[in-house]
């Protein structure tokens, strides 16, 4: 019976197509959502979970039961990653703005940039980059999270003007769709 049981359950976990993740990270003081409308009407986007560290879960299974299938964790104070896709009308931004941390009343630089980069192709032999991972060393994590004051401070060039803006973040649990099939 419980052998039949755990059939009829993984039959149902892996003919779902939907699941969800859970993660901790950043979530902007204006709503949960990874799109931010700048003062100048640009909208830029980042990848979720916003400042990759922490603990990560991914569940699977539109009919009960939820089931976690994967589980990650990682140290916040070896890297804390946020990947910054850009915006949608001014492509360049992406690979051009730069994005820096605020906490305490100081503003802190990444001490590493990556290229994030898709591949495409028959066999994957085409590049295409659609923006950048900023990797932040945070010395004191637990100081980070209870800070009052944390932003992200994005700055850049739009149509030959510069800007920099500050968007005001707390620390969470994020909940967000992750459409796949599970392997």
């Amino acid at each position: 019976m419980i052998r039949n049981l755990i059939i009829l359950i993984l039959c149902l976990t892996l003919s779902s197509c939907i699941g969800f993740n859970s993660a901790t990270g950043l979530k902007f003081q204006t709503g949960d959502s990874r799109v931010v409308e700048l003062k100048n009407g640009v909208f830029i986007h980042f990848e979720r979970p916003i400042g990759n560290c922490g603990v990560r879960m991914t569940f699977f299974g539109i009919v009960l039961p939820v089931i976690p299938v994967w589980f990650s964790s990682n140290s916040c104070e070896k890297s804390f990653d946020i990947d910054f896709a850009g915006a949608t009308s001014v492509p360049k931004l992406g690979q051009e703005a730069k994005v820096r941390l605020k906490y305490n009343g100081i503003v802190y630089d990444s001490v590493a940039v990556e290229k994030l980069v898709a591949l495409y192709g028959k066999n994957g032999e085409n590049k295409l980059e659609y923006g950048r991972r900023f990797k932040f060393k945070i010395e004191d994590f637990h100081k980070f999270k209870t800070a009052k004051d944390k932003a992200m401070v994005v700055s850049g060039k739009i149509g030959g003007k510069e800007f920099t803006e500050e968007l005001p973040v707390k620390w969470g649990v994020i909940f967000y769709k992750n459409p796949s099939i599970p392997w």
